[in-house]
């Protein structure tokens, strides 16, 4: 019996023996598999933060250079190679953003770069909290007016008067320094960069029909890239309750006001082109995105990020609306009824501006318009009248300010309205604005 148990035991070792010696093998296996994916990971990620700096020291780089005078603002795609302290390369691209420059830095060699918007830093044209033409009346405030910090006016400086036998409610016109000047010290606009945007992108819009255009896809996921050359067209709304996401870089020619009706979220370099009235209200999200437009155009509870809306015609901002991370609404006025208005208790943080379209003075009277409730962060510029009573944080640039109370107008009379000289709010400025002492400021940067 027991003869026969060792005799079915026999050999058995050796399969443990086997056994054991894949396991082990298997083990250390593993072991030497994870140690390399550990290494080439650790070793990925330090390539990766490398050029991340090399790449952000690239545009430290070319931003001294512009400071210097020696590389200017090119108007069209400018590619360089910069050689570092430490004798690495990094490469730069930059491009005409709208009102700013973008640029793209990226070390030689390397898939890991930084995206930057470059625009004017507070210089000392706009130093000031208000700047106004000096006309020969007077800067008038009424009611519950309030100026905080410096103002440049005219020889007749600022004075505090009854509205309609409303007296002024305020102990002191103005809590900083009052500048009395006859030259007009308001900082000026260079209208043949101005022109040259509102050409371009009036000539995709005039000839979208001999292009060669795109209609804009749908795919099952409710999800679309553009691509960076491609033009693409939409004229009506999709039949979806989901939200649709469309995604950069890329242009796309909006000819039905019914495509903002629906649940969108357009972001990343997305350029809009408007050819006809419409209302873009608080189901539409916007982030890094142009809007440009030769009518009317109205902004109702939106909630965007990175805005540039460049208008021939007037733009409305009502409701609840937030335009925010510097932010800029540009009007760019040929005629008559062309205007910025901002009411309800909407936000803006950065640069509203209403410029001259022609080369010559123009005979009539166009505005901004902020009305009671309004918060504007940043920079207020008009080449004509600025009707304010909301609260501005930054500075106000204008020829006059206007009041109508009916019967009468008033011209340059402030009504309930403050504005508080801020230098560490005031965003980086549109770079179509003739700024001659240096400074840059880098706007916001992406990965």
């Amino acid at each position: 019996m027991l003869q026969e148990i060792i005799q079915q035991e026999k050999g058995s070792a050796l399969y443990v023996v086997m056994l054991l010696s894949v396991l082990l093998s298997l083990t250390l296996l593993i072991f030497i598999g994870s140690f390399v994916q550990q290494h080439r990971y650790t070793r990925g990620g330090l390539k990766a933060v490398q050029a991340h700096y090399h790449a952000e020291s690239g545009i430290i780089e070319w931003l001294a250079a512009l400071n210097r005078g020696s590389q200017p603002f090119p108007t069209e795609s400018h590619e360089a190679t910069y050689t570092l302290l430490c004798r690495d390369s990094v490469t730069i691209r930059s491009r005409r953003w709208g009102v700013f420059q973008r640029i793209y830095s990226q070390e030689f060699g390397q898939t890991e770069g930084i995206q930057a918007t470059v625009g004017y830093a507070n210089t000392d044209e706009f130093s000031a909290g208000l700047i106004v033409e000096p006309v020969p009346q007077p800067l008038i405030v009424c009611e519950n007016t309030r100026l905080y910090g410096e103002v440049i006016c005219g020889l007749q400086g600022v004075q505090a008067q009854h509205l309609q036998g409303i007296p002024y409610s305020g102990e002191k016109t103005v809590y900083g320094r009052v500048i009395k000047s006859n030259q007009d010290l308001r900082p000026k606009v260079q209208t043949t960069k101005t022109q040259e945007l509102r050409q371009y992108y009036q000539s995709i819009i005039d000839e979208w029909q001999r292009r060669y255009i795109t209609e804009l896809p749908l795919n099952p996921k409710n999800k679309i890239q553009l691509t960076k050359d491609g033009i693409y067209e939409t004229i009506k709304r999709f039949n979806t309750d989901s939200i649709l996401t469309i995604l950069g870089p890329g242009k796309l020619l909006v000819n039905d006001a019914s495509f903002f009706e629906q649940k969108l979220n357009i972001q990343n370099e997305v350029e809009i082109l408007i050819s006809e009235q419409c209302r873009i209200g608080a189901e539409v999200r916007l982030r890094d995105v142009i809007i440009f437009s030769t009518f009317p155009l109205i902004l109702q509870g939106l909630e965007a990020k990175q805005l540039q809306v460049i208008s021939t015609s007037e733009i409305s901002i009502i409701g609840n609306t937030r335009l925010t991370e510097s932010s800029v609404l540009l009007s760019i006025a040929e005629n008559e009824g062309t205007g910025i208005s901002i009411s309800g208790q909407s936000a803006v943080n950065g640069s509203i501006c209403l410029i001259n379209g022609s080369e010559r003075p123009a005979e009539w009277a166009n505005s901004i318009q902020i009305n009671h409730g309004v918060k504007i962060t940043g920079l207020v510029y008009s080449d004509w009248l600025l009707n304010l009573s909301g609260e501005v944080t930054g500075s106000c640039v204008t020829s006059q300010f206007y009041l109508y109370l009916s019967p009468t107008h008033y011209h340059n009379w402030i009504r309930n309205a403050t504005i508080r000289q801020s230098i560490t709010s005031v965003n980086a400025i549109p770079l179509f604005f003739d700024v001659k002492s240096s400074g840059k400021s880098i706007i916001y940067r992406q990965r």
